[in-house]
């Protein structure tokens, strides 16, 4: 087939590819500004235009091949290659050279001018500087652990004014005493061993317990006591007195009698057993005070209400309380001396059913009842109660809730009294 067909048939191939390129550098193109886009466009439509000289030999080959018959196949043109030479560089070449002999070597040297010395050219190795020793709090006081002479305790402010007093406690009623104080408002003794000091005690005190005298400085006097916890005896009432006359360290004298008054309170209940329903009408009851009380002489002042024919209370021995586990842990956490075991009996001594069935039972502690640390006593009537079981009875039933019972529901009864739950048997209910 001539070549010119093949160029006929190839060119909407080539056409067709090379505008579908074109398509996509023109996206391309669109993307950049407008100005650079229409350069690069209008170079791309140049570039598909065939050079004219390419033109005119494709048109003298045509007229040349014009109603010739060629044969089938691709032709081909040969020619002959110029022949380019290219020169080479040659590299440097190294002149010969020998090396100076020390001879030659030192008179060249000795050409140079001599090298000056500096007093900087030798120098010693060359240290860290040492760093700095860490900081201390406060400031150091270069001085004897001991003063050589021993500093004199400043001399008292000289004052005309009459000595008093400006405080003191306790006053009046207290729940409890721990300690007392007088504060003057002047020094009353000079600083000195606390031994010297208490020997000077200007205050009274009435009646005196046991315990010691001592000064918190010059001016404060304290009484501390060694009864039991460290306080005053309760239920006692107390007098404190500084007489007139009474000098200070600096020669003021107190110019009438300083008199106060302050008491603690006589026993008070603070505790006690059974209460509620349903006790045993031969229960063991226990009473506990908030101080020391004697046990028999509280024991004859305790009333029992309803009182029982024949009926009276007695303390309980130590094999009752051992043998009763509420009373034994009672006992157990209550301090030594401020309580009492007790219970009910009947004529001949005999404890069972010794209280009244279903009976409220009310124990009374009546005024005047003693305590054991002080001659005050009881001022109003203190007291507890408790209720013993009667006949056993049903008090309420009940099934599901809101008064619906259904057949998955259970049943409950409660008793008037505690039931023996080893002894029950369930073939005593019956449905």
């Amino acid at each position: 087939m001539p070549l010119d067909r093949w160029r006929v048939m190839l060119l909407p191939v080539f056409f067709k590819s090379y505008s579908r390129w074109f398509q996509a550098k023109a996206l391309k193109l669109m993307k950049l500004r407008p100005t650079l886009a229409r350069l690069l466009t209008l170079a791309l439509i140049l570039t598909l235009l065939p050079p004219t000289r390419a033109r005119t030999e494709v048109r003298q080959d045509d007229e040349k091949t014009a109603g010739a018959e060629v044969e089938a196949g691709l032709r081909f043109r040969l020619s002959e290659g110029a022949d380019e030479h290219v020169e080479r560089a040659t590299p440097n070449t190294v002149a010969p050279a020998t090396p100076l002999s020390e001879a030659e070597s030192a008179k060249l040297l000795a050409r140079l001018p001599a090298i000056k010395k500096d007093a900087s050219d030798t120098q010693d190795f060359k240290l860290r500087e040492r760093s700095l020793p860490p900081p201390r709090a406060g400031e150091t006081i270069q001085a004897a652990f001991t003063p050589p002479v021993p500093n004199a305790p400043p001399a008292p402010v000289k004052t005309t004014a009459p000595l008093e007093v400006t405080r003191f406690a306790p006053e009046g009623e207290v729940a409890l005493a721990p300690a007392l104080s007088i504060t003057f408002s002047q020094p009353m003794v000079a600083v000195s061993s606390q031994e010297e000091a208490a020997a000077q005690v200007p205050v009274t005190l009435t009646p005196q317990p046991k315990g010691k005298w001592r000064w918190l400085g010059a001016q404060t006097l304290i009484f501390q006591p060694e009864a039991e916890g460290g306080r005053l005896p309760m239920a006692t009432g107390y007098t404190v007195s500084v007489p007139a006359g009474t000098k200070s360290a600096l020669g003021n004298a107190l110019p009438q009698t300083k008199t106060f008054t302050f008491a603690t309170p006589p026993p008070t209940l603070k505790s006690s057993y059974p209460n509620g329903e349903s006790q045993p009408r031969d229960a063991l009851m226990f009473i506990e005070f908030d101080q020391r009380v004697d046990a028999a002489r509280v024991l004859e002042r305790l009333k029992l209400q309803p009182a029982a024919a024949n009926a009276r209370l007695r303390l309980a021995t130590p094999e009752e309380i051992a043998a009763d586990e509420s009373i034994r842990n009672l006992v157990k956490g209550a301090q030594e001396g401020r309580w009492l075991a007790l219970r009910a009996v009947g004529p001949g001594g005999a404890t069972k059913d010794a209280l009244p069935s279903d009976a409220n039972i009310r124990i009374v502690i009546p005024p005047g009842t003693p305590s054991a640390e002080g001659p005050r006593v009881t001022t109003a009537e203190q007291s507890f109660t408790f209720k013993t079981y009667g006949a056993l009875r049903v008090v309420e039933t009940a099934c599901g809730y809101e008064k619906r019972c259904s057949p998955f529901d259970v049943f409950r009864i409660t008793f008037s009294n505690q039931l023996d739950a080893q002894s029950f048997q369930p073939s005593q209910v019956k449905i």
